[in-house]
């Protein structure tokens, strides 16, 4: 990790991200699941599967989260080490190299958090950059795969919360196992779909926000404070 080839980013009072200067970088979609999932109090424990920057690992850890973090690109671990070495972190974040399918088995966590690949293998032209394109592109899990591992993660009253492009909400929503349903459904903007995921029965609770709307400023306002 040389300096020139990545930022120190500053997204909350004591965090520091690193991520590279050209490639994939984290956008709003992680404040907003952050925000979302610890509106009704910050969960012991969590999940973030395809965690990327490890940003929402480290919004959680900051809050008090004990965390566990997976990514499948090994380039990540730099920008890890330096993330956990000099942000202030009320809780613990766990980074892992591997791939979703090899944390399905472990302890029971209270929140799982995830920002899957956009879009289905050979759906588009790949990016021709390697961050960007296993970011944007399933490559060795599919979204029912990291449906399936958060699900099969999740403590008895756990919530597992995805964000998703409007495009692949019936996607995900195919993915979920027997004996788990949205429990809500919340349409921001025109692009994006977040759905959180609960054990048991239940109709969803369908939201649709304003993407510059206050709830988004709440969810920012939430995942930073």
């Amino acid at each position: 990790m040389t300096q020139g080839d990545w930022t120190r980013d500053t997204p909350a009072p004591g965090l520091v991200v690193p991520q590279p200067r050209k490639g994939f970088r984290y956008g709003s979609e992680a404040f907003w699941l952050v925000g979302l999932a610890t509106e009704d109090g910050v969960p012991a424990t969590a999940l973030d599967l395809g965690t990327g920057s490890g940003i929402m690992a480290l919004l959680l850890a900051r809050l008090g989260a004990n965390v566990e973090a997976v990514d499948v690109r090994p380039e990540w671990r730099a920008g890890w080490d330096v993330a956990v070495a000099e942000s202030a972190l009320a809780g613990s974040v766990d980074f892992r190299t591997a791939d979703v399918r090899d944390v399905a088995v472990g302890p029971s966590v209270d929140c799982v958090v995830s920002n899957p690949p956009f879009f289905a293998a050979g759906s588009g032209p790949a990016p021709q950059d390697g961050w960007r394109s296993t970011a944007r592109f399933e490559s060795t899990a599919t979204v029912g795969a990291f449906v399936g591992v958060a699900c099969g993660r999740l403590s008895p009253v756990g919530s597992a919360w995805f964000v998703v492009p409007v495009e692949r909400e019936g996607d995900l929503l195919a993915a979920v196992p027997t004996g788990f349903h949205a429990a809500r459904v919340v349409r921001v903007g025109v692009r994006r779909v977040i759905v959180e995921l609960r054990k048991g029965m239940g109709e969803a609770a369908v939201e649709v926000v304003d993407d510059r709307g206050d709830r988004v400023v709440g969810w920012y306002a939430g995942a930073t404070r």
